[in-house]
């Protein structure tokens, strides 16, 4: 259940940064170097959780796997926020 919980969060990440870097203009190799990078530093926290999950054979403390889903989650909000304001911003 948790594998589940980690790829639906990691698909919600994609989909955040991928709608926020649509939103710039540019097609730079450099912006495609960027996405990929930010995407796998706002994923380590749960690549962390399922890493420890699947070497200790027994679940991590409710808090490590909380704080590493409140990790992803407040990382996906916030591009998620910025891309929004990005589209108010070009309207006007």
């Amino acid at each position: 259940m948790l594998i589940v919980k980690i790829v639906v969060s990691l698909g919600l990440l994609y989909t955040s940064f991928s709608f926020l870097f649509n939103q710039f203009n540019s097609r730079s190799p450099l912006k495609k170097v960027s996405f990929n990078l930010l995407v796998l530093i706002g994923s380590i926290p749960l690549i962390y959780a399922l890493y420890c999950e699947r070497i200790n054979n027994k679940s991590l403390m409710n808090l490590d796997i909380g704080l590493a889903f409140n990790i992803t989650w407040i990382v996906t909000f916030i591009s998620l926020l910025f891309g929004i304001s990005i589209i108010l911003v070009n309207k006007r």
